[in-house]
């Protein structure tokens, strides 16, 4: 086996230690028929590989082979499986598809070996930690297992265990990976498509963290303090003294599981309400604090007696920066007023930018997509399909996907279907929509969006008033013959964009001032009348009247930075 000396042409040996688990690796494929996916990438003969894969989609190398091969290959290829199908920008549907059905149930390892990890890592003898620890597992997977215990306090716990070797086995097996992906970089194989180094780090990333259980315990912490006081979502506590790299311990969590329809309807739990309660609990995760849960599957939810959801396993989350956050907010709206150059460019500022440059093509293709969703409101738009023809225009255009914009909408997806689970007539996009819409109030009116605004109108204040003089300067010089006029008829576009925009920010600052100025009137009507004054009150047509025309300038003001 070879691999590139950073980035460049040279290739030398991998360490000798990994050279069993190579060839074990090329047989397991082999058998499958997908032996080419890592002998090709030594040879240098990927491209034709990749051929012969699509050539051969309905035979040996099919979907299902594919799933196979790595079922048995464990741990490292299971977990890279499921995060490739999260991945359906790379992968043909029917991939990704198979890919999905990946289990990671694997038989238990002797509960002896468990419990020498535990005293291992902890420094104690399993009894002198809990006063009672379950021999016989709640659950196992290739990475770990979990017991029941209870604490000498009297606690209910769930005790999660890496089970012995696996980090080994996967730091070789990612070793092996990278070397692969450096091979084929070198030799320039797959760069067309994807980053092969980028994408294995990726995978790198997400399965170091699942073998890091300390980085659980903070995920579980951030999402917990995120949701504190509010009774929609319980996140287990985390009992940190007893929490290293291979042992977690956490409150055990009681409640029924989210997929038993009939379990919820006879403990008399309103499964629509339920539905859109977890719909709203993602969307709040990802745009009020920028980090959700990113395994949605059944399993990980529990639904307690009084309706309230409890979330598991915290391995994966995903995370979005407020200007992504922003972003996507930029593509709801262009989506909803059907604007494809508005979506692109909203595209571009999350990272997905057309290959070459040339953004008209893909423009024209956003055009046909939202076409076929024209005769539909967005609140009736089924979101699984629409993301499945985002991630098929994705493919045909050969864009690159950020890693986390492709996460987020699988796990929209995902959240989809366990809300039709709970209720056929259940539309993902219906919730988004009036989120959204909610949000966008919310920003309009906090005092930090007022501020931002007239510092903005300030400046185009400022700008406008120093207008007429540098006017009158100007025709002053080109009468004189002090200057000469060499203009473009771009850069006349270009000045009557700055002064739109301008004017738009003075009606943006008169708009805020008049939303400020209700709020104040609001306020003054006193005490605890006040939400009884916005209710009924003139103040709350004269603020709804300023959001929305402060809406429409914001969307003019976006249209000329275009």
């Amino acid at each position: 086996m070879v691999h590139a000396d950073g980035g460049g042409s040279r290739v030398k040996a991998a360490p000798i230690a990994h050279i069993r688990r190579y060839r074990e690796i090329l047989v397991i494929l082999a058998r499958h028929g997908v032996g080419f996916l890592a002998g090709g990438a030594v040879t240098g003969r990927l491209p034709r590989a990749v051929r012969g894969w699509r050539r051969s989609a309905r035979g040996a190398s099919s979907p299902e082979h594919l799933t196979s091969a790595l079922e048995e290959l464990g741990t490292t290829f299971i977990k890279v499986g499921q995060i490739l199908s999260t991945r359906a920008d790379l992968l043909p549907p029917a991939y990704a598809r198979a890919l999905e059905r990946l289990q990671d149930h694997v038989p238990p390892v002797p509960t002896a070996e468990i419990r020498a990890v535990i005293e291992e890592d902890l420094g104690r003898t399993v009894d002198s930690v809990f006063a009672h620890f379950a021999d016989t597992p709640l659950a196992s997977a290739s990475i770990g297992q979990v017991h029941r215990a209870e604490m000498l306090d009297g606690r209910h716990v769930v005790v999660k265990v890496q089970k012995p070797g696996v980090a080994q086995r996967v730091d070789v097996d990612l070793a092996i990976l990278r070397h692969l992906a450096r091979v084929a970089a070198s030799r320039g194989l797959l760069a067309r498509f994807l980053d092969p180094v980028a994408l294995v780090e990726e995978f790198a990333w997400t399965l170091e963290g699942e073998c890091d259980y300390q980085r659980e315990a903070r995920n579980a912490a951030a999402l917990a303090r995120n949701f504190a006081g509010d009774a929609n979502l319980r996140v287990p506590c985390v009992l940190g003294a007893f929490t290293t790299r291979r042992v977690l311990v956490m409150e055990e969590l009681q409640g029924i599981r989210i997929d038993d329809a009939e379990g919820l309807r006879a403990a008399g739990i309103d499964t629509h309400a339920l539905a859109k309660r977890s719909a709203r609990i993602l969307l709040r995760s990802i745009f009020d604090h920028g980090l959700y849960h990113a395994d949605p599957h059944p399993g990980n939810f529990l639904v307690s007696r009084d309706g309230g959801l409890a979330a598991l396993d915290f391995g994966m989350v995903g995370r979005l920066d407020a200007g992504a956050r922003d972003a996507l907010l930029r593509v709801a709206l262009a989506v909803v007023q059907r604007e494809p150059p508005a979506v692109v460019a909203a595209l571009e500022a999350l990272g997905v930018r057309p290959s070459g440059g040339d953004r008209r093509p893909l423009v024209r293709e956003v055009a046909h997509l939202l076409d076929a969703f024209a005769d539909r409101p967005l609140g009736e738009i089924a979101l699984a399909p629409l993301i499945g023809e985002i991630f098929g225009l994705m493919r045909r255009f050969e864009l690159h996907l950020p890693a986390d914009l492709a996460l987020l909408l699988k796990t929209l997806a995902m959240n989809e279907g366990v809300g039709r689970q709970l209720d056929p007539g259940f539309v993902a996009t219906q919730q988004a929509a009036e989120y959204l819409r909610d949000l966008a109030i919310r920003r309009v009116t906090s005092p930090r969006w007022v501020l931002a605004s007239l510092r903005a109108a300030g400046e185009g204040l400022a700008a406008t008033a120093r207008l007429p003089q540098r006017l009158d300067l100007a025709l002053s010089s080109l009468e004189a013959g002090e200057i000469r006029l060499n203009a473009t008829e771009e850069y006349w576009r270009r000045t009557h964009r700055e002064v739109s925009l301008a004017a738009n920010r003075i009606a943006l600052a008169i708009l805020a001032a008049g939303l400020a100025i209700s709020a104040a009137l609001a306020a003054a009507s006193g005490g605890p009348s006040v939400a009884r004054a916005w209710m009924a009150g003139w103040p709350l047509a004269a603020g709804g009247g300023a959001v929305v025309f402060g809406l429409a300038v914001l969307v003019s003001m976006a249209r000329h930075r275009r």
